[in-house]
């Protein structure tokens, strides 16, 4: 198919404070900041339709090479926490995969990250079990960590392709 999507970029978590972000993204769960900049005010008002725009942003990376931006407007200065319910439409979740969810939780924990429950095991159709848990970023977006079952890359059950490493 012609024009077709091939990816997933990146999602991006607009935020309050790039500060206290960085902070949990970075020093709370570990991914490593590859990028950081002020936005461009002119091209920023082409994408946005906004006159006069102000922002910075910085892209973070995961061991596995999978990236997260996040954003700060400083104008318009937008609402400070997330309004939106789960089940409100549109994207409300960012899944973070670990490879030792307890050390994660344990290390949020810590930092006084609000969680909604403890860790859930989770029985997929295949009978394999992902461990689960929801907390909140700064602002207030839901980050659910998740372990896989050793040697899975997703959640449906794996094929050839995914043991020979294809897309």
């Amino acid at each position: 198919m012609a024009g077709r999507v091939t990816g997933v970029f990146h999602a991006v978590i607009v935020v309050p404070d790039l500060d206290a972000a960085l902070h949990f993204y970075r020093d709370l769960l570990g991914l490593t900041v590859t990028l950081r900049w002020e936005h461009d005010p002119s091209t920023l008002s082409k994408l946005t339709g906004y006159p006069d725009p102000m922002g910075s942003a910085a892209t973070l990376v995961a061991p596995d090479g999978t990236e997260l931006e996040v954003a700060e407007f400083r104008r318009p200065k937008g609402r400070t926490r997330v309004e939106k319910r789960w089940e409100d439409a549109g994207l409300s979740f960012i899944t973070l995969t670990c490879d030792d969810l307890a050390a994660v939780v344990t290390r949020l924990r810590a930092a006084g990250t609000p969680f909604v429950s403890d860790i859930v095991d989770y029985l997929l159709e295949d009978g394999a079990t992902v461990r689960v848990v929801y907390c909140f970023a700064p602002e207030g977006t839901t980050v659910t960590l998740i372990q896989l079952p050793s040697g899975r890359i997703r959640l449906a059950t794996p094929t050839r392709d995914d043991r020979e490493g294809q897309p």
